[in-house]
């Protein structure tokens, strides 16, 4: 029998760079920090911490958006709560369209 001494990653989560209307969405950014979605869901403070495989392009879109007024949210979410991420978009698709994009998914 193997008995876990400490957390033991499993690679069930995907990586996210979302923007979105903080006037329509409000701060998902504190809601995804305080909600429970799972052991492998993960908000990142900054670009920073957050490595993705071509950063240049992604860099200029984060800072058009930024420019915009709109909020980037870096986030590990664990794969058993991707449906979130599908429920926003419907909400986005379902007023115009143009309050939320994700910029990355890996």
């Amino acid at each position: 029998m193997k008995i876990r001494s400490n957390y033991v990653s499993n690679s069930s989560s995907s990586s996210f760079i979302l923007v979105y209307d903080p006037l329509f969405f409000g701060d998902l950014k504190t809601f995804f920090e305080k909600e429970s979605f799972g052991c492998e869901t993960q908000v990142y403070n900054d670009q920073d911490k957050f490595i993705v495989d071509d950063a240049p392009e992604y860099k200029e879109k984060i800072k058009k958006a930024q420019e915009e007024g709109k909020q980037v949210l870096y986030l590990g979410l664990d794969n058993e709560f991707y449906s979130i991420i599908t429920l926003l978009k419907m909400i986005n698709e379902s007023n115009g369209g143009n309050k939320f994009e994700i910029l990355y998914r890996r």
